[in-house]
């Protein structure tokens, strides 16, 4: 009974020492696809991460360079304004120019004008006093030719009507 004991213990033994076996090297394989899909899954997540670091790392970029251009924009911007405001200090000293040319051009056309009444208004004077004085054409004729030779671009004349104009 001693060596059926003991050959049952063996065989139990070499029974739980087979299914011992069995069992670690089914965990072990287990264990081995856990940690290759744990490998797997922690390349994954690297990658991911590199690329979250380069997305980053390209939107920084990105930013540094709109920062960039939001300064270039804002200098040109004021560079425009100041030029408007130096633009519009000329119009305004050329409005108030031509305020001031239009004036003076007024002012010598209105003289002008009276100048030309007056030079007018003696013409006649002198052309009516040569008439009650004279009792012959001749007189006129010659004042007209006299007229005619020292201003010739002021004189027109019309039978029994003299004017001086500005053109004839």
């Amino acid at each position: 009974m001693a060596l059926s004991h003991s050959k049952a213990m063996s065989s139990l033994l070499s029974l739980v020492e087979s299914r011992l076996t069995t069992e670690i090297e089914e965990i072990a394989s287990l264990m081995l696809e856990q940690r290759l899909q744990s490998r797997a899954v922690a390349d994954q997540v690297q990658q991911k991460w590199s690329a979250l670091d380069a997305t980053f790392f390209a939107m920084q970029n990105s930013f540094h360079d709109l920062q960039s251009v939001i300064t270039g924009l804002t200098f040109s911007l004021e560079t425009s304004l100041s030029q408007v405001v130096h633009a519009q200090g000329i119009q305004r000293e050329v409005a108030e120019s031509v305020s001031i040319l239009d004036s003076r051009i007024s002012q010598l056309t209105e003289a002008t004008h009276r100048e030309l009444e007056t030079i007018n208004q003696t013409a006649l004077a002198l052309i009516d006093t040569f008439q009650r004085k004279s009792k012959h054409e001749a007189w006129l004729s010659n004042l007209w030719w006299l007229l005619r030779f020292v201003a010739p671009s002021l004189c027109c004349y019309q039978p029994r009507t003299f004017f001086l104009t500005s053109t004839c």
